[in-house]
């Protein structure tokens, strides 16, 4: 009889091992197959959004771009981008690389501009009638919000040709206004575009872990 306990025991050890590491197995699974197309804005012939000392959007944003492809590599996950590098690429290629790419998300880093130069802090849009999307995007501002860094205006449903045309859930990332100097300061920091990128980065890994 005690044999029979013992046996017993072992048995249920074992199948709560085995189970924890199928969990652990498939998490891994998740995390090597999701395919997150990083797009940074503009770029080339493109600067987009311009500061009054002559800070580009199209340079904040493919810096802050490369250090979320890091750290998402770091955490396993295959990760695409729109462009590497200073080149001019039309919306109408954005989408097709990330059609063919296979991405499961799509993740538009901008900046703001305003001719009112007191205008600052955080903006995000979201696919009309995505609940995908539209999760993501909370993620994103709770993470954002926690920094504390500049005002969070929220998010709000587009139709801006990136979202109409993705087929993956998408989000655009406004990450404050070059035109205001306090903004301007802050995206132009190293340090605040990691913190930025590792916000992102939080949000993103939530996203994955509710699917």
């Amino acid at each position: 009889m005690k044999n029979l306990v013992v046996l017993v025991l072992t048995a249920i050890f074992c199948f709560a091992g085995c189970k924890k590491d199928q969990l652990v197995t498939d998490d891994l699974d998740i995390k090597e197959s999701f395919v997150v197309m990083i797009d940074a804005a503009h770029g080339g012939k493109d600067p987009g959004a311009v500061s009054q000392s002559g800070v580009t959007e199209k340079d904040i944003v493919l810096s802050i771009s490369k250090k979320l492809e890091k750290l998402l590599k770091q955490e396993k996950l295959r990760v695409e981008m729109t462009r590497k590098k200073d080149t001019f690429v039309s919306l109408q290629e954005r989408i097709m690389l990330s059609q063919n790419s296979g991405a499961d998300l799509l993740v538009c880093i901008h900046t703001n501009n305003s001719r009112d130069l007191a205008e600052r802090g955080l903006t995000t849009f979201y696919q009309r009638q995505n609940p995908k999307s539209m999760k993501l995007d909370s993620l994103i501002h709770a993470e954002l919000k926690d920094l504390n860094m500049m005002p969070d205006h929220g998010g709000g449903e587009a139709n801006f040709f990136i979202l109409k045309q993705s087929s993956a859930p998408a989000v655009i990332i406004d990450l404050g206004f070059l035109s205001n100097p306090d903004d301007e300061k802050l995206l132009a920091d190293l340090e605040v575009q990691s913190q930025f990128a590792a916000s992102l980065k939080r949000a993103i890994l939530k996203y994955i872990e509710l699917l």
